[in-house]
C-alpha cells in the first residue's frame, strides 16, 4: 500500500478521537505510505500536526459526499478505509478505484467492546493491520501550542 485514504466525516472531535488508533494502527502497518484522512472540522485540526499523516483534507460540512467524490476524482488511493456510510458516501468509495476498500467500520458491534476498539478488530480481520501496530493513540502539538503550554 502506498496511499491510504481514511474517511471520517462523522463531524465531531469525538469521533476524530474514535478514529485515531485505527489511524494510528494503519500508519504503524504501513509507514512507508501517504496516509490522507478526509474529515470535517474542527476534529480534523487535532491530526494536523501528526507526523503519521501526510494529508489532512476537509469535506464541505454542507456536502460531504460532493467532497469525497472531488477527492477520488482527483487522486487514486491503495486502500480506502471508512467509518461513514451516509449519504451514499459507502457507495462512492465502493466504486471507487481503490484497490482495497473497508466501509463501516460499525458493523455488527458487540454490545461490550468500545468502538475504537472494534474499528481495530475489523481492520484485523480483514488482514490491513498487524498484530502490532496497536499503540496508544497521541495527539500532535503544533509548534506555536507547544510553545503556548
Amino acid at each position: 500500500m502506498r496511499k491510504i485514504l481514511f474517511v471520517e466525516l462523522l463531524g465531531g472531535i469525538g469521533d476524530v478521537l474514535i478514529a485515531l488508533p485505527a489511524i494510528v494502527a494503519l500508519s504503524r502497518s504501513y509507514p512507508q505510505a501517504d496516509l490522507t484522512v478526509l474529515t470535517l472540522p474542527p476534529g480534523g485540526e487535532l491530526l494536523e500536526s501528526d507526523p503519521r499523516i501526510t494529508r489532512v483534507v476537509y469535506a464541505d460540512r454542507d456536502n460531504p459526499r460532493k467532497s469525497v467524490e472531488l477527492l477520488l476524482a482527483s487522486h487514486t488511493f491503495d486502500l480506502i478505509v471508512s467509518d461513514t456510510n451516509y449519504d451514499g458516501i459507502e457507495q462512492v468509495i465502493q466504486n471507487s478505484s481503490a484497490s482495497r476498500v473497508v466501509t463501516n467500520l460499525w458493523r455488527s458491534p458487540p454490545a461490550d467492546e468500545r468502538v475504537g476498539d472494534r474499528f481495530l478488530q475489523i481492520l484485523l480481520t480483514e488482514n490491513l493491520i498487524s498484530t502490532d501496530a496497536h499503540a496508544t493513540p497521541t495527539l500532535h502539538l503544533t509548534s506555536d501550542e507547544q510553545r503556548r503550554a
